[in-house]
C-alpha cells in the first residue's frame, strides 16, 4: 500500500462450466398426439446431462396463442411432468418445449412438437322399426373411422366396419349392404340394441345405441309397445274400428282395443257402445242412436224397450214405466191423432188401427189375418178385411199356404167364389157346377175345346167325341176303326182287326162270300178269342172251323154307340 505494506499473493481454483443439455423423451404419449382421454393428463418426461438434482425444469405446451406452462425437478439426469391439461389449447399441433438451468446458470432447451386431437366423433342414438338400419354419427372433415358393433349386449364387439367422413363430417353405415371388415351383422329382432362404438385415428372414441323397435303391422306401434297395451302386434286396427292403434295411442288419445272409443272410427256391428242392451248393427236396424241408451228419453233404455218390453225406443209415448220429456205430447199407438183428439174422437188411443182419420202402423195387423199392414201394402190385400179374396182362408194363412191371397180360386180347402171362373174356359163356378164339368180343369172332356166354347158349340163339354174342332184324347175310342181288311197269317196275328170294338160289346159282326153266302157270324167280337181268322163258322153248305179259300169277303159289323144302332161294312181279302 502507500505505507509500504507487502502484501501477500492469494490464489483460487475455478471451474469452467460453460455447458448443459436436455432432452424431450418421445413420443409422448406413446403416439405424439394427444387424444380426448388423455388432455388433461399429459405427461411429458426428459433427460438433462450436467444439470443438478432439483434444478427446475420449465415445459410450455402452446398452440401458437394459447400456453400452457408445468414444472418438474431434476433428479439423477431425469425429469418428469405430470397431469399437464392442455384441454384447454386449439386442436392442431401443439409446440413442447422444455426448459432447465444448472446452478451455474447455463441453460437449456428442447423442442418437439405433438397433435392435440381431443374431438371424439359422435355415433347417433336412435330407434327404428328397420332390422339393417342406417347408423349415422359426426367426425372431422374426411377422418377414417372404425366402427365397432356390439349386437347382443354381451359388451363383446361382434362386427367392425371403416368409414370414412364426408366434407361436412358426417358419416353413415349401412348395415344391410355394407360388408363388414370383420365380424357378421346378425338377423335382429324387437327391442334388440345395437351398441356403437366410433373411433377416430387419435384414439378418440364415441359411442351410441340404436334400438330396434320393430313395428310389423306398421301401425306406428312397437311391438313392445303393443305387448305392453294389449293390442295385436300383427293387425294395426286391433278393435277394427277402422282407426289404427297408432294413431289412437299416439295422437287421439283413444282407446285401441275399445271399437267404441276413437276419433272418427266406425265401431263394430256387434259392440254395444251405450251399454243399452243393443249391439250397434241392432240399433242401425231400429234406427236408435247407438251413443245414447235411452234414443226417446223416456228414462226406458233402449234394449229394454225393443228386447223385453216390446215397445217402440224411438217413441217416448210408448214405454212400460217410462215418462215421455215434457216437451213431447204422445201419440200413443203412431198412429198421427194424438191421445186427446182420440179420446173426443171415442176411439183407442193405444190401438192405431181404431181412429179417425190417422194411418195403421206399417207394423199393425188390423185385420188379424196374420199379415201387418206393410205386408198387405206389398201384396195388394185388403189390410182392413182378413179374407180379401173370399174363399174362405185368410190372406195370412194364404201367404202360410204359398196361395194367392187375391185369388179366390188359389187356396188350400178355400172356397172359390161361385162368380169367379177359376179354370179361365168362360164359364163361372156355379155354371160348371151345374152341367157337371170340373171347375179348375178348362176342358173336362181333353178334346182340346174349353167347356165354354162346348157349350158355345151346344156340343156336350164331358164327351171328348163330341166337338167341333176337336181332337178326342189319346185312348179314347169315338167309334170303331178297321186296322186292316187282309187276312192273313203275317198280319194282326192272322185276325181281322177292329180297332176299339172291345169298347162297343154289344155287337156282331159277319162275313159274306162273293155269292153273299154266310161263311162267318159272331156277337161280341173282341179281336182276340172271338174273332175272324179266314175259319168259316157259317151254314151248314160249308164246313165250319174249314179254311175258307184265298179271295174277297164282305163283312158287315152292326154295333151300338152310345145308344144309337151303327152299321159299318166293307171288303176283306184273305190270303194264305
Amino acid at each position: 500500500d502507500l505505507a509500504g505494506n507487502p502484501a501477500t499473493q492469494a490464489t483460487r481454483d475455478i471451474v469452467h462450466d460453460a455447458t448443459i443439455e436436455i432432452a424431450i423423451i418421445t413420443p409422448i404419449e406413446l403416439n405424439n398426439i394427444v387424444n380426448d382421454e388423455e388432455d388433461n393428463d399429459v405427461e411429458i418426461s426428459g433427460m438433462t446431462s450436467d444439470v443438478e438434482d432439483n434444478q427446475i425444469v420449465t415445459i410450455t405446451l402452446s398452440d401458437g396463442v394459447n400456453t400452457v406452462t408445468s414444472t418438474t425437478t431434476v433428479f439423477d439426469g431425469s425429469w418428469t411432468a405430470i397431469d399437464i391439461d392442455i384441454s384447454g389449447l386449439t386442436n392442431g399441433p401443439i409446440s413442447v418445449s422444455a426448459d432447465v438451468a444448472d446452478v451455474a446458470g447455463n441453460v437449456a432447451n428442447d423442442l418437439e412438437t405433438i397433435v392435440l386431437d381431443n374431438t371424439s366423433p359422435i355415433a347417433d342414438s336412435f330407434s327404428t322399426i328397420d332390422t339393417t338400419p342406417v347408423l349415422t354419427g359426426k367426425g372431422d372433415v374426411n377422418e377414417n373411422l372404425i366402427i365397432e358393433l356390439d349386437t347382443n349386449s354381451d359388451n363383446i364387439i361382434d362386427t367392425t366396419y371403416s368409414v370414412i367422413t364426408d366434407t361436412n363430417g358426417d358419416w353413415s353405415l349401412d348395415t344391410g349392404a355394407t360388408v363388414p371388415d370383420s365380424g357378421t351383422f346378425p338377423v335382429l329382432n324387437d327391442e334388440d340394441v345395437i351398441q356403437i362404438n366410433v373411433t377416430d385415428s387419435s384414439g378418440n372414441s364415441g359411442t351410441g345405441t340404436v334400438t330396434i323397435s320393430l313395428d310389423t303391422d306398421g301401425d306406428g306401434l312397437t311391438e313392445s309397445d303393443e305387448t305392453t297395451l294389449g293390442t295385436d302386434p300383427t293387425n294395426p286396427d286391433s278393435d277394427g274400428d277402422g282407426i289404427n292403434d297408432g294413431q289412437e295411442v299416439n295422437v287421439d288419445n283413444t282407446d285401441p282395443l275399445n271399437d267404441c272409443d276413437s276419433n272418427g272410427g266406425t265401431p263394430l256391428g256387434n259392440s254395444d257402445c251405450d251399454n243399452d242392451g243393443l249391439t250397434t248393427d241392432e240399433e242401425t236396424s231400429l234406427g236408435t242412436d247407438p251413443n245414447n241408451p235411452d234414443t226417446d228419453g223416456d228414462g226406458v233404455s233402449d234394449g229394454q224397450e225393443a228386447t223385453v218390453d216390446g215397445t217402440n225406443p224411438l217413441n217416448p209415448c210408448d214405454s212400460i214405466g217410462g215418462t215421455p220429456p215434457v216437451t213431447v205430447t204422445c201419440d200413443s199407438d203412431g198412429d198421427g191423432v194424438l191421445d186427446d183428439q182420440e179420446v173426443l174422437d171415442g176411439t183407442d188411443p193405444d190401438d192405431d188401427c181404431d181412429s179417425i182419420g190417422g194411418t195403421p202402423l206399417t207394423t199393425s195387423d188390423c185385420d188379424s189375418d196374420g199379415l201387418n199392414n206393410a205386408e198387405e201394402a206389398s201384396l195388394g190385400s185388403d189390410p182392413n178385411n182378413p179374407d180379401t179374396d173370399g174363399d174362405g182362408i185368410d190372406d195370412g194363412q194364404e201367404v202360410i199356404d204359398n196361395t194367392n191371397p187375391l185369388d179366390d180360386c188359389d187356396s188350400n180347402g178355400g172356397i172359390p167364389l161361385p162368380t169367379s171362373d177359376c179354370d179361365s174356359d168362360g164359364l163361372s163356378n156355379s155354371e160348371e157346377e151345374t152341367i157337371g164339368t170340373d171347375p179348375n180343369d178348362p176342358d173336362s172332356d181333353g178334346d182340346g175345346i174349353l167347356d165354354g166354347q162346348e157349350v158355345s158349340d151346344k156340343t156336350n163339354p164331358l164327351d171328348g167325341c163330341d166337338s167341333i174342332g176337336g181332337t178326342p184324347p189319346d185312348g179314347l175310342a169315338c167309334d170303331i176303326e178297321i186296322e186292316s181288311d187282309l187276312v192273313s197269317p203275317g198280319v194282326n196275328n192272322g185276325a181281322f182287326r177292329i180297332r176299339f170294338i172291345d169298347q162297343f160289346p154289344d155287337n156282331t159282326v159277319e162275313v159274306y162270300n162273293r155269292w153273299g153266302v154266310k161263311v162267318f157270324e159272331t156277337k161280341a167280337y173282341d179281336n182276340n178269342e172271338n174273332a175272324f181268322r179266314g175259319i168259316s163258322n157259317g151254314r151248314a153248305t160249308l164246313k165250319v172251323n174249314e179254311e175258307l179259300p184265298v179271295g174277297v169277303y164282305f163283312y158287315i159289323i152292326n154295333y151300338r154307340n152310345n145308344g144309337q144302332s151303327k152299321t159299318r161294312s166293307g171288303y176283306l181279302y184273305i190270303n194264305r
